[in-house]
Parts: C-alpha cells; structure tokens; sequence
C-alpha cells in the first residue's frame, strides 16, 4: 500500500492546464479565473522574482499558479479585471 501511495505522490495533478488558460477571457474576475482553472492563484509580492511571471505594476495585482513541475500561468488584474496573462513551461 505504501508503494502505491508514494508512486502516485509523483505523479500529482496539474494546477493549471494550457486548455484552461485559454479560457481566461480579459475583463474576467479574480473569481471567475479560479472557477475556470479549479484552483486559487497566489498573488505575487512586489519585489518577488518569479521567473516567467508578469511583474506587477502600481494598481495592478499579478497572480501566479504554478504546476509542481515549474510550468506556470500568471495574470494580471487591474481594477479587479483580468488584463494580461503569460505562461512558461505548458
């Protein structure tokens, strides 16, 4: 049983998908990004590096969600709208 566990631990699930980011739609909500993708996004922290992920400007928040091989989506929000996204590794 134990080696059944551990060999699925290495095969975790995706957190975001090319297909779902390509249904991220400019002008969406934070929340409505999180029903499309199945998951919460991480807001990324001014002065954060985060490599392949947009860098936030004044008024705009910059989420992040990041598959555990590293591939990852990130969007930018302003004024509560999706205005941009950018991907790395999908």
């Amino acid at each position: 049983m134990l080696i059944g566990s551990a060999a699925l631990a290495g095969c975790a699930p995706k957190v975001v998908t090319r297909s779902e980011m390509r249904r991220l739609r400019p002008g969406m909500t934070y929340a409505e990004a999180v029903d499309v993708i199945g998951a919460p996004g991480r807001l990324r922290r001014s002065g954060e590096t985060v490599i392949g992920a947009l860098i936030p400007s004044t008024g705009e928040d910059v989420y992040v969600w990041t598959n555990q091989d590293g591939s990852l989506v990130s969007a930018v929000f302003v004024e509560g709208r999706l205005g941009g996204l950018s991907e790395r590794g999908l």
